[in-house]
């Protein structure tokens, strides 16, 4: 079971654990019967999404460790004190009241809890009553629950305390389908025989949790066995992928390389051998051939090195011939030291642009089967450090960007809406959080192209906060009114969508030529939210 799984207190066998510091008594205090060892070796579950229309789900406490029954003192409750209870006091002395009460006291407590809760009993105290009251008359209980909507639940409940009457009892085919899971879930060993006998059951078993029970001892067995029967859902087979490259990622990962492109789990993989055994990754990449999946796995090798020797990282980094994985490297170097040492990782920012003058805005693009495509920065971790570095010292930062574009030029050549060279990326983030003392720093700017670029910047931002009026502003500090006009295009449009009689007052005000202004108002929205 997965570690948040929350435990059921149920009367299983001698040994199920009593949540918040007690045991859940069985019905008895006197031995549990040899068949139920199975479930009592469980662990507990719920009648889950098959718990009822008008059940709630609230959170279930921790398990805590077991108590035999002799331990257990004697309730001193009354139906009257458990119906005043809130909270998690309720789950434990209900259970340890449960214990020596009659079905007719279970019976009323159901009756005054269900009418309590307008009808919406929470999931779990439901099932611990249904699994007493199962042990003291599961017919008298079906009976009772199909009153409140809640038959299903109750037949979950019966299977649970004795699989092999609920199986013979049961009639109805939908209800049917609450023993099979039950049985799933808590005698797996006994589910899996009656899926061998007859396959066509896997409509009705819980299969993930048979297939935990094949993969306890062979993960690649339970693997096979959800191929096999999970009928197109990978829930189960992802779960059980995870705890298996948890346990042994050579294993698993060879698994899945003869499943080819399966995103899903592959991610799975990276993130869950990431958390648990970083270090195994720099061993699956050498034993790899070339490939996109080897660099993937030497790029999580990488990672992990950053993290445990950053010296040592920053060194094989500086090794890197190819400009692009070389930049992409230092990034990662650098971005760790961003927080302890800043300058360091500057001096950084401007030793990878040296390798690779594009690095901070380079973009890839994809293009799909269906003719569509899509595209992103190439190197996303240079993206991320020259952010952090902005948000460190953007004045600096700023300075890294523009020397280099100065250096390189034509590399960072601004197109109106993009955000794509480094010194927009600083722009926006430095007027993002701090819009004085960028325009502190941009009035003392003497190149004219990059003060129109940074402008630029500016009023996407300025559009973006819905501060129109300052976004015209500075749209008309860009130099010439045609590139003014290139620069303001989106923010009036949207002005005007929003507020036509303020962007029309505007645009009036604006030095713009009246032959100009039409211009400009052809682009504007038939109707303004104000109209709608």
């Amino acid at each position: 079971m997965s570690p948040h799984r929350l435990h059921l207190w149920l009367a299983l066998g001698g040994a199920l654990g009593f949540a918040t510091g007690f045991v859940i008594p069985r019905l008895t205090r006197q031995a549990s019967p040899p068949a139920a060892t199975e479930a009592a070796a469980a662990p507990a579950k719920s009648s889950r999404e098959g718990g009822g229309s008008n059940s709630k789900r609230g959170a279930a406490p921790p398990s805590s460790p077991t108590l035999t029954p002799d331990e257990l003192p004697v309730s001193t409750d009354t139906m009257e004190t458990l119906l005043a209870l809130e909270g998690p006091d309720l789950y434990p002395r209900l259970g340890l009241w449960l214990l020596d009460a009659t079905e007719e006291q279970v019976a009323a407590y159901w009756e005054a809890y269900h009418k309590k809760t307008g009808g919406q009993p929470d999931m779990w105290l439901k099932d611990l009553i249904f699994t007493q009251w199962a042990k003291k008359n599961p017919r008298g209980l079906i009976e009772t629950a199909k009153r409140y909507n809640e038959e299903g639940p109750a037949w979950w409940a019966w299977t649970m305390s004795d699989p092999d009457a609920a199986l013979a009892a049961v009639d109805s085919e939908n209800m049917r389908g609450f023993v099979l899971r039950s049985l799933s879930n808590f005698y797996p060993k006994r589910a899996l025989k009656m899926l061998e006998e007859d396959p066509t059951l896997a409509r009705k078993l819980d299969i993930p949790e048979i297939a935990e029970f094949v993969g306890k001892k062979d993960p690649k067995a339970g693997m096979d066995f959800l191929t096999k029967y999970a009928n197109g859902s990978d829930y189960g087979l992802r779960k059980t992928f995870i705890r298996w490259a948890g346990k042994d990622p050579q294993e698993a990962f060879e698994w899945l390389s003869g499943r080819g492109k399966d995103q899903s789990l592959r991610k799975a993989f990276f993130d869950t051998v990431g958390y648990e055994h970083p270090e195994a990754f720099a061993e699956l990449a050498d034993g790899m051939p070339s490939g996109a999946m080897k660099r993937e796995l030497e790029s999580a090798a990488f990672d992990h090195l950053v993290s445990t020797d950053p010296d040592k990282a920053l060194a094989e980094a500086r090794k890197i011939d190819v400009p692009l994985l070389g930049a992409q490297r230092l990034a990662q170097v650098a971005s760790e030291m961003v927080s302890e040492h800043p300058e360091q990782a500057l001096d950084l920012l401007g030793e990878l642009l040296g390798k690779c003058p594009d690095a901070s805005y380079r973009m890839k693009m994809v293009r799909y089967a269906n003719g569509a495509s899509g595209g992103g920065y190439a190197l996303p971790q240079v993206s991320e450090l020259v952010n952090q570095l902005a948000n460190w010292d953007p004045a600096q930062t700023m300075e890294i960007m523009l020397q280099s574009e100065k250096d390189n030029p034509g590399q960072g050549a601004f197109s109106t809406g993009s955000r794509g060279s480094g010194s927009d990326q600083v722009a926006r983030t430095w007027a993002m959080r701090d819009l004085d003392g960028y325009t502190s720093w941009w009035e003392t700017q003497t190149d004219t192209a990059a003060r129109d670029r940074s402008a630029a910047q500016t009023i996407e931002v300025l559009t973006e906060k819905q501060d129109y009026s300052q976004a015209a502003a500075w749209g008309m500090r860009i130099s010439g009114s045609d590139r003014q006009i290139n620069y303001l295009s989106n923010t009036l449009s949207t002005w005007a969508y929003n507020d036509r009689n303020a962007a029309e007052a505007w645009l009036a005000k604006s030095s713009f030529t009246e032959e100009q202004r039409q211009n400009i108002r052809r682009n504007f929205p038939s109707n303004s939210r104000n109209e709608e």
